[in-house]
């Protein structure tokens, strides 16, 4: 443990971390920014803004608003159940694309650096029923069991056709599959 914390004190020191923050005061709002790259695969300092809507707010139709470097977003329709997971996949595909390791993401509440654990707590502030619950958790397991073993595998598929879960498992899919 001690020298993954020595690698993440090194990245900072050369700013070159991958940073996930989020405001207690606006909690739907996730904002990742991806260090420039100075060596192969190149790529400038890129940033990342998620806004997602449950539910019960504005035409009731949940998803998630993205938008790259601030510019204009894009909405992506898609269960509250999976925010998180679309989310994250979107984040540690492009930390696979720079070479980052996902483990060494740093990750903010206001400007307390904090666990990936309790950002996830603290910073998806959606009410699940239980079923929804239940789905996302249903949902996490079958994207981790998929990038074990391989999207391709129809077996995953199946499985989320019969729970239901075909349209999130897809975005998902997609994302790792670019």
């Amino acid at each position: 443990m001690a020298l993954h914390e020595d690698v993440k004190a090194l990245i900072k020191k050369h700013s070159y971390e991958v940073v996930v923050f989020a405001e207690k005061s606006h909690p739907n709002i996730i904002k990742t920014v991806f260090p420039e790259r100075k060596e192969r695969p190149f790529c400038e300092e890129t940033s990342e803004t998620y806004w997602f809507l449950g539910d019960s707010e504005e035409d009731n139709t949940p998803g998630l608003f993205i938008s790259t470097n601030e510019e204009e977003y894009s909405f992506l329709e898609c269960p509250q159940y999976a925010f998180e997971e679309i989310i994250f996949s979107n984040i540690e595909k492009a930390c696979e694309i720079i070479g980052y390791d996902r483990n060494l993401i740093f990750f903010y509440l206001d400007e307390s650096q904090v666990t990936l654990k309790q950002f996830k707590k603290e910073s998806f502030d959606i009410k699940l029923n239980r079923t929804e619950f239940l789905r996302k958790r249903q949902l996490s397991k079958l994207i981790n069991d998929a990038r074990l073993k391989g999207f391709s595998c129809s077996d995953f598929f199946i499985l989320a056709e019969k729970n239901s879960m075909e349209y999130p498992y897809e975005i998902i899919k997609a994302i790792w599959e670019a």
